[in-house]
């Protein structure tokens, strides 16, 4: 291709060239293996923080307890921010339900335990 000061031509010894390959859309790999991964460690971390809500407490304190509703809070989160499943997002914000549920109650038995150690310790004082 040259310019021959009008337009643009070819000069007439070469071949014609070869028709230019069909650029192909690139494959999107990442589409499915990032759901799945995003699935995978919600359900993870969904499951870590129930199973910490589970756990005993004492009257010390109930940090671990709402520790663990904060990691299935954030799983909850994560499965919207990263566009998971709706199935994987019905069972984090189940989950969610669930431990926040089991904290306040634990929280209840915890208060109402420390009155009856009040209690207890005012009748032998």
């Amino acid at each position: 291709m040259y310019w021959d000061g009008t337009s643009w031509s070819r000069p007439q010894n070469l071949p014609p060239s070869p028709p230019l390959p069909r650029q192909q859309e690139p494959l999107d790999h990442s589409g499915l293996s990032k759901k799945a991964s995003a699935a995978i460690g919600v359900c993870i971390l969904a499951a870590v923080g129930l199973f910490i809500t589970m756990q005993s407490v004492s009257v010390y304190g109930t940090g671990s307890l709402w520790f663990g509703v904060g990691m299935v809070a954030a799983g909850a989160a994560a499965s919207f921010f990263l566009g998971a499943p709706t199935w994987v997002r019905v069972i984090a914000i189940m989950c969610l339900v669930f431990s926040l549920f089991n904290g306040v109650y634990l929280e209840k038995k915890v208060f109402d335990m420390r009155d009856a150690i009040d209690q207890s310790e005012a009748l032998y004082n």
